[in-house]
């Protein structure tokens, strides 16, 4: 039986053409194109959300030193369940857009300005 470490932080996230940036309490995550590695979208069945059509963001990238984390996604700005699932949706839009635009402009960690 595998276990998971579920670690919440609350925090701030920032989408820039040449990264994406979270600021949290316990956590400070800066993103360029070239670490992610897939957006996944996965409901938890435990989660009351979930009957609500709630599937969350999974950002899969990897650390500068090889190793793969992931990152789970949770908008505070939706006062519903249902208002939940679709802010839900717009960010996976959103970052998969951030994704295919950073590909296809070529932009690498040497284009970006300093942070």
């Amino acid at each position: 039986m595998r276990k998971f470490i579920v670690q919440d932080d609350s925090g701030m996230l920032w989408i820039t053409p040449w990264q994406i940036t979270f600021r949290g309490d316990a956590i400070a995550i800066d993103l360029r194109p070239n670490q992610l590695l897939d957006i996944e979208r996965n409901a938890d069945a435990g989660a009351i959300s979930s009957y609500f059509g709630a599937v969350h963001v999974i950002l899969r990238y990897e650390e500068p030193d090889g190793s793969e984390h992931r990152l789970r996604l949770h908008p505070a700005s939706a006062w519903t369940m249902t208002a939940t699932a679709n802010a839900l949706d717009q960010l996976a839009e959103q970052i998969e857009l951030w994704s295919q635009q950073a590909k296809t402009q070529n932009l690498t960690p040497s284009a970006a300005p300093a942070s």
